[in-house]
């Protein structure tokens, strides 16, 4: 009795290893489909120098990324040329483009000393009157400000500051005054001191105006209505 009981658990044994060998090999037959119909390949044991081959060998063209398409990158900079600081040559005519910039007066050093203590610096479009002051200050070796304004130039245009007594009433008077020419601004932006100058053209001696220019888009002002 005891050596049937003992070939009953030997047969139950091998049936179910039996059956775990089916299943295994429905899994396996199941996995080998699905990577068949995915077009799939497993190369985590492929050495990177064989990837290619095996890929080939089956079949599988591998994964690349999307070209650029460089025949869409003048339409794309033309496009955003509106909204961007930068306009491509040969997009428009660039005397009809219109920069807006952001202009900060931040200090100034060494102003020349004038009848009136107070003073302010004003800023101008070319040799235009002045739109833009600064607040008063009476400090000629080191007067700050750090105020800024926004204004429009066209292609060639360049910003004039002034430093102009508190109580002028006349936009184009000055007790010295500064240039920024357009190159020096346009497409980059500028942050730097510009020497400043007397009423007769003349520098002065350790005198300067620190201002920064920040260009915020450009726009084809002949598109306008």
């Amino acid at each position: 009795a005891v050596q049937e009981a003992e070939k009953r658990q030997q047969r139950r044994e091998q049936e179910a290893a039996s059956r775990q060998a089916r299943i295994q090999a429905a899994e396996k037959a199941a996995e080998a489909a699905n990577e068949t119909a995915n077009g799939t390949i497993r190369l985590d044991k492929v050495k990177e120098g064989k990837q290619k081959e095996v890929l080939a060998q089956n079949g599988v063209l591998a994964a690349k990324e999307p070209a650029k398409d460089l025949a869409r990158e003048p339409e794309t900079a033309e496009r955003d040329g509106g909204s961007h600081p930068q306009v491509r040559d040969g997009v428009q005519d660039e005397s009809l483009v219109r920069y807006l910039l952001e202009v900060k007066i931040v200090s100034a050093r060494n102003i020349p000393a004038s009848d009136r203590q107070q003073f302010v610096v004003g800023l101008a479009r070319c040799e235009n009157p002045v739109k833009f002051r600064t607040k008063t200050s009476s400090t000629r070796d080191k007067a700050v400000w750090n105020q800024a304004s926004k204004l429009q130039i066209g292609h060639g245009d360049f910003l004039t500051f002034r430093v102009q007594d508190k109580d002028s009433e006349d936009p184009m008077s000055f007790i010295a005054q500064a240039k920024l020419q357009f190159d020096l601004m346009i497409p980059s932006g500028f942050e730097d001191e510009l020497p400043l100058e007397d009423v007769s053209g003349n520098k002065v001696a350790g005198a300067g105006l620190k201002v920064r220019v920040r260009v915020q888009g450009a726009r084809n002002a002949g598109q306008e209505a």
